[in-house]
């Protein structure tokens, strides 16, 4: 057993030269080895951060320590922690860094290193075992193709059952030798071989004999392993143990790695914490791990050899099994500042542990913003501090939420001085009425265009083969006629379509007051000729959608049915207001229909701007949360439209199965893709847009409020912030009752209304229920007027 010194020593041996020896029978040193005066200053540790991925490549390990060979200080690689953590560092004296880091980059370039915080983990008791290999120390290592894998893989799988209060830990310390080593071990294995070749040593005549072919090919095997010309020499410290506040007798299960090395072909040695702890106080023994002494000389290894305890193990295996090592959560380590730091923040990005929020710029939002996940999985909470984040920045939003939850949590968090700009629109609320008409004619607007929006909101929610060229060529035309005229309604549409044996005056009347307004030539040939040729049976599938609609939601028929509109969009985009459009009250399919036609609606009004000059156009977010009940076959054309005249869309929802292939392909043209958990078959289809960086069960293991965001061409995982507190004083009510006083009427006065108006017509025969036995109220002068029958 080698001594152990009073104070700490050179790692490297001392150095005799055995040319020299053999000639003058003396031994040369050539330095005092116990002079130490090296490492006062060890004083930095570099955490490595691993790919979740990463493969052990032996050759790459040794290239790596071949890099080393220029270190000015002994270097310290160490696996460290428990089943909370698991560090791999490297201890280094601040003059080796560049090149320590410069050798990690070039060999482990999807590994990290950054300087780690934690430089103290060697408090409490520590208990150890050294080891080193029993001389000649020119006999071979254990060498990584013997191991095949890391002996470490055992290791770390024991660190992670280690209490939290614990620490298990391996520390190697090298540095390149400073001698000609590689000569001693040529001679040394020169000399072993003459004295293989004398059958008796003790003979007198030691007659000599040619050794086999076989050994003679081993031995100069064994010399070109050892002493190879490309494989430097370092000299080595290998000491493992556990820090902790316990007594502990046996590290044999700790410790068991080191069985899997062997010198000369036998097993290492070992010096115990009890050895050390004859000569060293605790505090020296502390410091001896902290700053890499040694205090008794190392063993040689050359770049090979050593290569076996100085590695980065396979990782994907413990990833899987949760191993907690410092996994790199991105693969992208040069994140383009211009498309992540500025604009609206989605969340937080941790890149070899430095966290650093990420954005989508100003003018890539333009672009649209896609977010999907499984429910639950965090996209609501990311809508929703986007569109907080965009009402504080002053900036105008509507949000179209299918489901409701989203805007309840909305009428809570705006803040006091956004109340009076906000308008909440609740389409199920049978007390109050929205007072809004889909075909009032609008000053400016495309009438084809927003028939067309309207057919298409129909479409999205008819299934199956029910929906023909017939059904859309006639709503597409009755929809179109009646935006020609003043307040005409969707009852007016029902009226069209009936289906009764003889035309009723008043469809024979809206076909004239609608022929007499259009211009278009092929609608005017429509209803002067071919309106007339269709058979009544030709016109029930547009009755029957029709009749669908206006009986399946008392509000809705009644907001339908009456002429009038309090709610001015176009107004309310231009001065940045907040719209809140809540569909949650009412049925599925008046839900699709209507929360089609709004999407479509306000994007139109937005194309509106294109009179207006590009620097003039203000910004505006439009949200749309179950994006898939409310989007049409138009998403593509909307997506590249919006792009053009300032407007901010973003559609959330949780399965690409909910849209059709167009819409999945309009869907990965927006600029930036935010992806949380969800199914494998999305999460397979998502790799593709993803440039290869993020596999499948990458995205589908994301956890609640983790994310891979597309911004651009950057890939980047996020963790989104948390949901916003709800202060204890909100101004819901107050939001609600000022939209009730200036954009619904009570259901009485709208039915009334409604009645009034129906009344007028030619004859009262063909009133619907929403007439039946409604009487006026006495006390009331109701001066309702429908102009088209003056």
């Amino acid at each position: 057993m080698p001594n152990l010194t009073l104070h700490p020593v050179n790692l490297e041996p001392k150095y005799i030269n055995s040319l020299r020896w053999m000639i003058n029978n003396k031994e040369k040193e050539n330095e005092d080895f116990e002079k130490f005066n090296r490492f006062q200053s060890m004083s930095e540790y570099l955490e490595c951060w691993v790919d979740a991925e990463h493969v052990l490549q032996w050759s790459r390990a040794e290239r790596f320590i071949k890099h080393l060979v220029g270190s000015s200080y002994p270097i310290g690689f160490e696996i460290i922690g428990n089943c909370k953590k698991i560090e791999i560092r490297f201890l280094i004296h601040p003059i080796d860094t560049t090149l320590l880091t410069t050798a990690f980059n070039g060999e482990y370039t999807k590994c990290e290193l950054t300087i780690s915080k934690e430089t103290n983990l060697y408090n409490g008791n520590i208990y150890f075992c050294d080891f080193f290999p029993r001389p000649p120390y020119h006999h071979l290592f254990t060498r990584p193709n013997e191991l095949v894998t890391s002996p470490y893989d055992s290791f770390i799988y024991f660190l992670a059952k280690i209490p939290e209060e614990s620490q298990g830990f391996v520390q190697v310390m090298f540095e390149p030798v400073r001698h000609d080593w590689h000569q001693n071990v040529e001679i040394l294995k020169d000399i072993e071989f003459l004295s293989k070749t004398i059958t008796d040593p003790r003979s007198a005549y030691r007659i000599k004999q040619q050794l086999p072919s076989g050994d003679i090919r081993n031995m100069a095997s064994e010399v070109e392993s050892k002493a190879h010309n490309d494989k430097p020499f370092f000299s080595v410290a290998l000491r493992a143990g556990i820090v902790t506040t316990k007594n502990i007798d046996d590290l044999r299960a700790l410790t068991s790695f080191s069985n899997l090395f062997q010198h000369g072909g036998r097993p290492l040695q070992i010096i115990t914490d009890g050895d050390y702890k004859n000569i060293l106080t605790d505090e020296q023994i502390k410091e001896m791990f902290q700053r890499g002494l040694v205090y008794k000389p190392g063993f040689l290894l050359n770049s090979d050899e050593l290569a076996g305890l100085i590695h980065i193990p396979n990782t994907e295996y413990f990833k899987e099994e949760g191993i907690p090592l410092n996994y790199l959560e991105n693969k992208s380590k040069n994140i383009k500042k211009e498309s992540v730091d500025e604009g609206i923040k989605i969340g937080f990005s941790s890149y070899a542990g430095k966290t650093t929020p990420v954005f989508i710029n100003n003018i890539l939002r333009k672009t649209s913003t896609h977010i999907i996940g499984r429910s639950g999985s965090g996209k609501s909470t990311q809508m929703e501090n986007m569109i907080m984040q965009d009402i504080k920045s002053d900036q105008g939003v509507a949000v179209i939420d299918p489901h409701g939850d989203t805007i309840k949590r909305l009428l809570k968090l705006i803040p006091e001085n956004k109340v009076d700009s906000t308008i909440y629109i609740d389409f199920g609320n049978s007390d109050w009425i929205p007072i809004w008409n889909p075909l009032q004619r609008i000053h400016g607007q495309d009438n084809g265009r927003t028939a067309d929006n309207l057919v298409s909101s129909f479409k999205s929610i008819i299934k199956g083969n029910t929906w023909g060229d017939r059904l859309e060529h006639l709503l597409r035309n009755g929809i179109y006629g009646l935006l020609h005229l003043d307040n005409s309604t969707f009852y007016d549409l029902l009226i069209l379509f009936e289906q009764n044996s003889k035309k009723s005056k008043q469809k024979i009347y809206l076909t004239k007051k609608i022929l007499n307004s259009v211009q278009n030539e092929v609608s005017k040939r429509f209803w002067s000729n071919d309106f007339n040729g269709y058979r009544r049976d030709d016109f029930a599938p547009t009755h029957h959608k029709l009749s669908k609609l206006l009986n399946s939601d008392e509000s809705i028929s009644l907001m339908l049915t009456q002429p009038d509109n309090l709610i001015d969009f176009q107004k309310i985009m231009n001065n940045e207001k907040i719209l809140l459009l809540d569909l949650s009250n009412i049925s599925s399919d008046s839900r699709g229909i209507l929360g089609s036609y709004l999407l479509s609606f306000l994007h139109n009004l937005l194309l509106a701007r294109s009179k207006q000059k590009y620097s003039d156009r203000k910004s505006f977010n439009i949200y749309c949360d179950e994006a898939h009940i409310i989007t049409t076959d138009r998403l593509e054309d909307m997506i590249i439209e919006s792009r053009k005249f300032g407007v901010n869309l973003t559609l959330a929802h949780q399965y690409l199965s909910q849209f059709n292939n167009s819409q999945r392909d309009a869907l990965l043209s927006v600029g930036t893709t935010i992806i949380f958990n969800v199914d494998l078959f999305d999460a397979r289809f998502f790799t593709k847009d993803l440039q290869g960086k993020v596999d499948a069960k990458d995205i589908a293991n994301l956890e609640t409020g983790e994310a891979i965001a597309r911004i651009g061409t950057e890939i980047v995982k996020i963790k989104t912030a948390p949901p916003i507190a709800i202060p204890q004083k909100n101004y819901m009510d107050k939001i609600i009752t000022n939209s009730y006083e200036n954009f619904y009427r009570k259901s009485e006065l709208v039915r009334m209304q409604v009645k009034l108006r129906l009344l007028q017509f030619v004859g009262s025969s063909f009133t619907n229920n929403l007439a039946d036995d409604f009487e006026l109220p006495e006390s009331q002068n109701y001066n309702f007027t429908y102009d088209e029958f003056e």
